[in-house]
């Protein structure tokens, strides 16, 4: 027999079917003046679900509304005789009828309504409900999962910031299982707030299992609830809370990661389960500001940066073995030196420095690999300990899409474009909902001379992201090199537009249909560019190479040279230079920035 809590949520459900009941009104329902947790709710509906289970076409009872409740979606039938209480017998169609009255029924008369619903099941064994009943379930195979952002129950819109690191830090957990695809956090974030049902997210980012639940932080405790939904059935497999103090938070992060594993009988290697249980006690309010430096780093603005930098040396300050905060000040100052918010020359040995240190106080830290990968690569011209780095990196994390997206630029710039366009599409298949993604795919097919590929998949990407400038950029250099001028023209007009640059000064020409009227308008537009601010001396290299003037072009390259232009990197790759590969003055520039050598030693 079902627990008398479990009888009554399934009236509430039953008495306002199809209709979504809100969480709140559930609890108050079932729990009349008594504070719960949504935690017992949760396992409640985990209960009935288990025991009503799926219909043998797919139908379901009980559908879940993330985030906001539960609706019950069988049919019911009002009987037009007050007075009377029945409860109808599956049909042929296998649909469950219930009878009810309009008004509110005593609970005592509620729980027989119910005990006689599932006696009904039983004998007629609906959806299977008397092998669930029974204790026999039809197995399910997962393979790929979405941690939806948890939410945040205190109630403080000053908290969202931790309830957005716990979510990242699960995923992160998960995203260490290499036979299981977990989906990235910047995907899933665009569900937050959302009104859609489980397996419509499900089908949007192509998983067998959707993970949802919530977080509670109040003082030092901090309180886990999860729920583990099989996408296409809307079926709940698994329901949990979990408490710790807060320097606890990382065993507690841990514990739920393994919990959800153990549920859906992942393969698990022993390095991979040694990477979940790893955990320590961290300083309380170190780990706060690493939350804090997080979300103000996934804000990508400058001023988000520069915040998440005093985040991170504070946290630091606080706790300094902390090695996930250690591998964080790395990736901020990598990318504050990349955006040119600092002097590479400070930015980018900070970032070294820090992922060293983050390396060598534990050595599986996937992110402080995949910086120092980078660094490497950019700035020391250390390419073979950069591959070294980005396999590390993927090894770590085998989840993480930053990590593949990493390593498809380091294959790329040794021409190994087969694996590099695999690596990429790993990277958005992780990634979905993430423009640089699709973005990178672009640029490394352009680079690859898959020029009608390339423009594809950047027309593709405007469509579906059309305010995400980097996909212009990449367009017009595809149209560029398949002569289309025009186009050409468009796409980095919108690049200019995006990034605030505003309209090319002079005005483009009229149908352009030669090289040298494009490249003498390019370079009129950098001129002016460079009287109001800083112009890349590759940009004006390239346009000298395109005109035919080579010495100007290798003086702009030598000066890029001293400066340490990050985009040295594409030397040996970009269809930017063909024109000057012929001279023995372009080969000694590969041997100076570390392209020259063959990728296949390294590995």
């Amino acid at each position: 027999m079902l627990p008398p809590k479990d009888l009554e949520t399934l009236l509430v459900l039953v008495e306002r079917a199809g209709r979504i009941v809100e969480k709140e009104e559930l609890l108050e329902k079932v729990w009349p003046g008594v504070f719960v947790e949504e935690g017992n709710l949760a396992r409640h509906i985990f209960n009935l679900r288990q025991v009503l289970g799926d219909s043998p076409d797919g139908r379901k009872y009980i559908e879940t509304i993330p985030r906001r409740g539960y609706r019950f979606v069988a049919a019911v039938q009002e009987d037009p005789e007050p007075a009377a209480l029945h409860l109808a017998a599956p049909q042929a169609s296998d649909q469950v009828q219930i009878t009810a009255r309009r008004r509110r029924l005593p609970w005592l008369l509620a729980a027989c309504l119910a005990f006689a619903l599932a006696v009904a099941l039983i004998g007629l064994n609906a959806g299977g409900f008397r092998e669930r009943l029974l204790g026999s379930t039809r197995p399910v195979k997962i393979q790929s999962l979405a941690v939806l952002p948890l939410e945040n129950l205190s109630m403080d819109p000053e908290q969202e910031y931790f309830a957005d690191g716990m979510t990242d830090e699960l995923i992160t957990n998960l995203a260490k299982i290499g036979s299981m695809r977990v989906i990235s956090r910047g995907s899933v974030t665009r569900y937050k707030g959302s009104k859609k049902t489980l397996p419509e997210i499900a089908r949007e980012l192509n998983v067998d299992a959707v993970v949802e639940g919530t977080v509670l932080r109040s003082g030092d405790k901090v309180r886990i609830t999860a729920q583990l939904i099989h996408a296409q059935s809307d079926r709940h497999l698994w329901a949990e809370s979990y408490e710790r103090d807060l320097r606890d938070v990382l065993m507690l992060q841990s514990d739920v990661a393994q919990a959800i594993a153990q549920q859906i009988k992942i393969s698990v290697t022993p390095q991979e389960r040694q990477r979940l249980v790893a955990a320590r006690i961290v300083n309380q309010d170190a780990y706060e500001l690493l939350l804090r430096a997080q979300y103000h780093h996934n804000e990508w603005t400058r001023d988000g940066f520069f915040k998440a930098r005093e985040d991170i040396e504070q946290a630091l300050a606080k706790d300094p073995g902390f090695a996930l905060a250690h591998a964080w000040r790395g990736e901020i100052y990598f990318g504050l030196g990349w955006d040119g918010d600092l002097p590479v020359d400070e930015a980018y040995p900070t970032a070294r420095a820090a992922a060293l240190r983050a390396l060598e106080l534990d050595p599986s830290v996937a992110e402080a690999h995949f910086v120092l990968g980078y660094v490497r690569c950019t700035y020391d011209w250390n390419r073979i300990e950069a591959e070294n780095d980005m396999r590390q990196a993927v090894e770590s994390n085998p989840n993480s899409p930053w990590a593949h997206w990493a390593h498809a630029w380091h294959l790329m710039l040794f021409e190994n474009y087969e694996e590099a366009i695999g690596e990429m599409r790993r990277a958005r298949n992780l990634d979905p909902f993430n423009p640089l993604m699709s973005s990178g795919l672009a640029r490394i097919l352009e680079f690859a001379r898959r020029y009608d590929e390339a423009v594809e998949v950047g027309q593709t990407t405007t469509e579906l992201y059309p305010k995400y400038p980097s996909t212009y950029a990449a367009l017009g250099e595809a149209f560029e090199q398949l002569q289309r001028f025009d186009q050409a023209i468009d796409m980095y007009s919108k690049f200019r537009e995006l990034t605030a640059r505003g309209a090319p000064e002079p005005s483009p020409p009229g149908h352009v249909r030669d090289a040298k009227t494009y490249w003498s308008w390019m370079r009129a537009v950098l001129q002016k560019d460079s009287a109001k601010t800083s112009v890349s001396p590759l940009d004006l290299a390239r346009v000298s190479a395109e005109l035919g003037e080579k010495d100007h072009a290798f003086a702009l390259l030598n000066q890029a040279v001293q400066e340490r232009a990050g985009e040295l990197a594409f030397l040996r790759v970009s269809p930017s230079w063909d024109t000057l590969r012929g001279d023995a003055r372009f080969q000694d520039l590969l041997r100076t920035v570390g392209l020259s050598g063959d990728l296949n030693h390294a590995r």
